[in-house]
């Protein structure tokens, strides 16, 4: 198991992953993304390889912007984090999130965010199992004007 910073070589693979995670992304549009990722040093993403497969990844941003239940600035906001099925349950998810506590700190981060959809029960087992606090739910609404 080998866990890689993104680099111009791993910005296609990121996507593909990214696109199993979020489906309805277009893939040319998270290659730009991750392509203006790599060049931001406040923004960054881990993956990890296994037999030469990509099973995974953490995408990392610093945010100066309030994140729900913290009190410092900036803090380390983890985007996502996905692990292909057949290699879940195998502590892989908490060696990318180690990783992404690692590069938090080195940029001057002393609390850490993220957020899931409300009724993705598994990610939310995660976080709470890795160290993270429940601390807002909400519910968002759309209206259409005429």
């Amino acid at each position: 198991m080998d866990i890689q910073e993104l680099t111009p070589d791993t910005i296609l693979p990121l996507a593909e992953l990214m696109k199993e995670l979020w489906p309805d992304v277009n893939m040319e549009e998270e290659v730009s993304n991750n392509s203006r990722v790599y060049r931001d040093p406040l923004q960054t993403a881990f993956l990890m390889k296994q037999d030469d497969q990509w099973v995974g990844f953490a995408y990392m941003a610093m945010r100066k912007d309030f994140v729900e239940g913290t009190s410092t600035t900036p803090v380390a906001y983890l985007e996502g984090i996905y692990i292909r099925e057949p290699f879940r349950q195998m502590g892989y998810a908490q060696k990318l999130l180690h990783h992404c506590e690692e590069w938090s700190r080195t940029h001057g981060a002393t609390e850490m965010g993220s957020d899931t959809d409300i009724i993705n029960a598994v990610s939310q087992q995660f976080h709470l199992a890795t160290g993270f606090k429940e601390v807002n739910r909400i519910v968002c609404f759309a209206k259409k004007l005429k």
